[in-house]
């Protein structure tokens, strides 16, 4: 019996061990950029434990840590307790940096050097929510090229002969995305890039951020070759060939708040975020999904559904719940390469809460955006079977017949409340009602979306 109960208890162990180890070196893995000192409920261990929590619920990973500089005492202190929050969660949750080499504030900030790195790792190289690709600690920078090649190397061969630290470097280098000009981003300026980075990089992660979610071509594409999907298609079939990993982005929604020039993407409700997935299913090779980001609540670009107003200063950051949920089937989609089936009815909604040309009560932030925006509400249906959609915008009612399946749906915009309801056979099986108003007058000029999400309270309803 005793022989039993070890084998049994090797056994677990075993398959705790395979289960940690798969994790960490996943041939597909969903992890979100993640704002040091932006976090969305506060900077305690219990404050980011929730976090953590909140983004596994949506099937995150990891997070890659966003930090300007190693030499600001709070970046150091949120980190350390970002590493305790995760190590106490009841599942495995791993972390990464992202070293930034750009500007806070429009400030210069002090840039990671060679001394920085290696103390990171020393501390958290070894950690056991520290993310490894192919047992080497993964490390991610953001304008790393400011630093050149020679730096880069020197890093690499400095930690390998010194300290016996292999270090997976994935950057992100805005020089490249151009390099060195505006022009659009061709396969030939890939492999430029590839060919003097080479033996440097161990793979390439991008932003996306502010570019079109539509790929160059289609009916709402405003960039051409700069858009999402497009340039990430270039991405991944030159990494591919390299036989380099790559970090994809998928981004919600975009307003650079505050900013001038006016820094604002369209996605027209859900229809960006199913373009960029569909992308990554059909045309790309991937290693990560990257959500960009779990909280930049300074551009409009989180993923959480929390919509804490005390956690902006500026203006209210509205709950992304809608995009969390429908973020799901193609995460699945994408995870185990098979559509799931639509087991239950369910309704997401986007929209702006206000209108495009409203003047607010005072202005919170002076920014110059001319672009006319639709004033419009979106809602994105999936259904087990074809029902009808009602889209009630203020005074304004617009029906939809929306099939089974995944289907998106706009309607004009009208002041004050926001209603959906979902009938089918005379029978209304969901019935939202939006959290927030829209309004004419508002108190602060925002172009913030807001997106929610219900469903029937039971599966296959007829």
């Amino acid at each position: 019996m005793k022989i039993i109960k070890l084998r049994l208890i090797i056994i677990l162990f075993l398959t705790a061990s395979f289960a940690y180890l798969s994790a960490r070196d996943s041939e597909k893995m969903l992890v979100s950029h993640y704002m040091i000192g932006m976090s969305i409920y506060g900077n305690s261990v219990a404050d980011l434990k929730k976090d953590i929590i909140d983004a596994h619920n949506q099937g995150v990973e990891a997070f890659q840590l966003n930090m300007n500089s190693w030499n600001v005492d709070i970046f150091k202190q949120i980190t350390a307790n970002m590493y305790q929050a995760a190590s106490e969660c009841n599942f495995p949750f791993y972390l990464f940096p992202s070293a930034g080499f750009g500007f806070n504030n429009n400030e210069p900030v002090v840039e990671w050097s060679y001394d920085d790195i290696y103390n990171y790792l020393k501390l958290y190289g070894n950690h056991p929510n520290q993310l490894h690709v192919e047992g080497r600690p993964l490390f991610t920078s953001w304008l790393g090229e400011k630093k050149k090649v020679e730096f880069w190397k020197s890093v690499k061969v400095r930690l390998m002969n010194d300290h016996g630290i292999n270090l997976f470097y994935v950057p992100w280098h805005a020089t490249f995305m151009s390099y060195g000009s505006f022009k659009p981003l061709t396969p030939e300026l890939i492999e430029k890039y590839l060919a003097e980075w080479n033996g440097i990089i161990d793979g390439f992660f991008w932003w996306g951020a502010s570019r079109s979610p539509f790929p160059a071509g289609t009916t709402y594409d405003i960039t051409l070759s700069k858009s999402i999907p497009t340039t990430s298609e270039y991405l991944s079939n030159a990494l591919k060939k390299h036989n380099l990993p790559f970090m994809t982005p998928v981004v919600p929604s975009f307003w650079a708040t505050c900013k001038e020039p006016c820094k604002y993407t369209e996605h027209y409700g859900a229809k960006g975020l199913e373009s960029q997935w569909i992308s990554i299913i059909n045309n790309q090779t991937v290693r990560w999904v990257n959500l960009v980001t779990w909280n930049d609540l300074g551009e409009d670009s989180h993923w959480s559904p929390n919509s804490n107003p005390s956690s902006a200063p500026r203006r209210s950051v509205y709950s992304h719940v809608g995009y969390a949920e429908l973020n799901k089937y193609y995460i699945q989609w994408w995870k185990t390469g098979k559509q799931p089936i639509i087991e239950n009815d369910k309704i997401f909604y986007f929209y702006r809460t206000q209108f495009h040309d409203a003047v607010p009560l005072k202005e919170n932030c002076e920014f110059n955006c001319t672009d006319t925006l639709p004033d419009k509400i979106y809602v994105t249906t999936m259904l087990t079977s074809q029902a009808t959609i009602n889209i009630y915008s203020g005074l304004k009612i617009t029906t939809h017949i929306a099939p089974a399946g995944i289907y998106n749906w706009e309607a004009d915009m009208g002041e004050g409340s926001q209603h959906f309801t979902v009938v089918r056979n005379g029978k209304v099986i969901i019935d939202a009602i939006g959290e927030k108003l829209v309004d004419k007058r508002p108190k602060y000029k925002s172009r913030s979306l807001f997106s929610g999400f219900s469903e029937s309270n039971s599966k296959n309803l007829d």
